[in-house]
């Protein structure tokens, strides 16, 4: 299956937020994960998604104002 739709995740370091990516891409949503710690746990979780959709991690504190703007 060929992705169409893209879900982005926050969180996506953390247990629920990973739950949530590999939910969405056992469904076939393209996975954008943001985290703002665990770079270990983030790394293992984009090789595990990329076996089955396109996905990327972004280390980003969405609770800065101006990383929005960047």
């Amino acid at each position: 299956m060929s992705p169409t739709t893209t879900a982005i995740v926050t969180g996506a370091s953390g247990s629920i937020g990973a739950a949530i990516c590999q939910v969405l891409a056992k469904r076939g949503f393209a996975v954008v994960g943001v985290y703002r710690n665990g770079v270990e746990e983030a790394s293992t979780l984009l090789d595990e998604l990329r076996r089955h959709v396109p996905a990327t991690m972004v280390q980003a504190d969405l609770a800065e104002p101006a990383v929005a703007e960047e």
